[in-house]
């Protein structure tokens, strides 16, 4: 069975589940194709058909769903497989298929968000009523569980790249651990001398991205993960009418005070370029460790 390579699965199904029955149900189609009861088959030169169809289904994603960066951020590495023997490997292979559905399910999730934001900000427009007296905040589980999931798939991206960092400089580690910490400090011991340029690259990729938003979302990943909340996050808070033709009420906003809106930009466009940049230096390390 083939796979286009920017939509398929790794590894592909096995072929005895590709046909299994299970639940499903019946509609009456608009359009109907010619049915399909015969295969071909090639015979010395030419193409036979026989009878009976192939045992076989095609693996599609809806379209306008596929997205140009992040393939393009899989799609780069997955070239360099001709030129390097251990990209070829099933390992390394399984984690840039891995993190590129990690990198869709991290926008599905921004999507997700940002058009319900949008939605909820246009009925607020088109009919509101104002409270009176105090402030009213609406737990909407849209805005909760949106952001949650947001943050779970950030965090299990980096924990692929990982995986593809210990494939690439020879080091064990699952996970990206202890916001990075852990990935940096093998990659500053016992790194062979032909690596120590792309391993001192990504130490300081790892240590910038801390500062600047890695930290940042780990800690309330993992609030989230034994808290069952999120500490000073806010949804829409509607304040008190106090006169005039406007009423007031504040977006969505993270512990930090950040619209998440803002938020979730920032980061899904931080971890795009962190994903490029760690796979760019994996991928040169690969390249010095056969030559």
């Amino acid at each position: 069975m083939k796979l286009k390579k920017c939509h398929g699965t790794w590894p592909p199904p096995a072929p005895d589940t590709l046909l299994r029955p299970g639940p499903g149900f019946s509609v009456r189609p608009k359009r109907t194709p010619e049915p399909i009861d015969y295969h071909a088959e090639k015979v010395g030169n030419e193409w036979v058909k026989r009878p009976g169809r192939l045992a076989m289904q095609l693996l599609t994603v809806p379209l306008g769903f596929s997205d140009d960066r992040i393939d393009s951020i899989v799609g780069e590495a997955l070239k360099r497989a001709e030129s390097i023997g251990a990209l070829r490997q099933r390992g390394p292979q399984e984690c840039l298929h891995d993190l590129r559905h990690k990198l869709y399910a991290v926008r599905y999730h921004h999507q997700n968000y940002t058009r319900f934001e949008t939605e909820q900000v246009e009925e607020f427009q088109r009919d509101y009523g104002p409270p009176a007296g105090t402030s009213i905040q609406e737990q909407h589980p849209s805005v909760i569980y949106e952001v949650e999931a947001f943050l779970f798939q950030v965090r299990s991206s980096l924990d692929i790249v990982a995986r593809f960092l210990a494939a690439a400089f020879g080091f064990s580690g699952e996970t990206f651990g202890a916001h990075g910490d852990r990935v940096i400090s093998r990659l500053e011991r016992n790194i062979p001398k032909e690596l120590a340029v792309p391993a001192s690259a990504v130490a300081t990729l790892i240590r910038e991205a801390q500062a600047s938003w890695i930290d940042e979302t780990v800690r309330m990943r993992d609030e989230i993960a034994h808290r069952s909340a999120l500490a000073g996050f806010s949804c829409f808070v509607q304040h008190p009418y106090e006169g005039g033709p406007e009423a007031r009420i504040q977006y969505p906003t993270m512990p930090n005070g950040e619209r998440v809106l803002d938020y979730v930009d920032r980061v899904y466009r931080e971890l795009l370029a962190f994903c490029r940049q760690c796979l760019q230096y994996s991928l040169e390390a690969m390249a010095r460790r056969e030559q």
